[in-house]
């Protein structure tokens, strides 16, 4: 779920920026970060439902 998740996200912005390139070619660096936004994401979102 969170590659998926981190692909949407990644796909969601790149489309005229520099980094204008796919998911599997956007490079370790960023698919690191983008996976770190993921779960950052899931995780506020079960925090959310918690409540």
């Amino acid at each position: 779920m969170i590659e998926s998740l981190a692909a949407d996200l990644w796909e969601s912005r790149r489309h005229g920026t520099l980094d204008d390139r796919p998911w599997d070619r956007a490079g370790d660096h960023w698919q690191r970060i983008f996976r770190d936004f993921a779960l950052t994401a899931l995780e506020s979102l079960r925090a959310e439902h918690r409540h």
